[in-house]
C-alpha cells in the first residue's frame, strides 16, 4: 500500500483546480502614464477578463465599482464586450492631491466571493497658470 504517494496526488489535484477555477475575474487598467499633473484629465482603459464561463453577476454595470483617493472618478463608459471573456470600460478621471494615490475596482459574487484591483498612480504638481 503506498498511500503517502496517493495523498500527494490527491492534495496536489486540489491546488491545481484551486488555481484554475479560483478566481473568476481578472482586473486589469491601461493608462498612458502612472504619473500625471495635478488637475489634469485622463481616461483609464480597464479590462475585465472572464476566466469561468458562466457569471453570477446580473448586470455589470451595477455590481462592479470603483474608488479612488487622490482622484475624481468623473464619468465611466458602460462595460462593452470586445472577445469571447473580455469586457472594457473607460473612466474618466481628474487628478486632485499632489502624492501617492490609486483606483481601486472591486465587485462581490456570489460564486467567488470578494475580489478587487488596485492601481497606483502619482500626482505631481502641474504648471503654473
Amino acid at each position: 500500500m503506498n498511500h503517502p504517494n496517493k495523498a500527494k496526488t490527491i492534495i496536489l489535484g486540489i491546488l491545481i483546480l484551486s488555481a484554475i477555477f479560483g478566481f473568476a475575474c481578472d482586473f486589469e487598467f491601461e493608462v498612458e502614464s502612472t504619473t500625471v499633473a495635478q488637475g489634469s484629465e485622463f481616461y483609464v482603459r480597464v479590462l475585465l477578463g472572464q476566466t469561468h464561463n458562466r457569471c453570477t453577476l446580473p448586470s455589470f454595470d451595477d455590481d462592479i465599482h470603483f474608488e479612488a483617493e487622490g482622484f475624481e472618478l468623473i464619468a465611466k463608459t458602460k462595460w462593452r464586450l470586445i472577445d469571447r471573456y473580455t469586457y472594457e470600460l473607460w473612466l474618466q478621471v481628474r487628478a486632485e492631491n499632489i502624492g501617492e494615490g490609486w483606483i481601486k475596482v472591486f465587485k462581490t459574487c456570489s460564486r467567488n466571493g470578494y475580489e478587487e484591483e488596485v492601481f497606483p498612480l502619482t500626482v505631481i504638481a502641474g504648471p503654473e497658470r
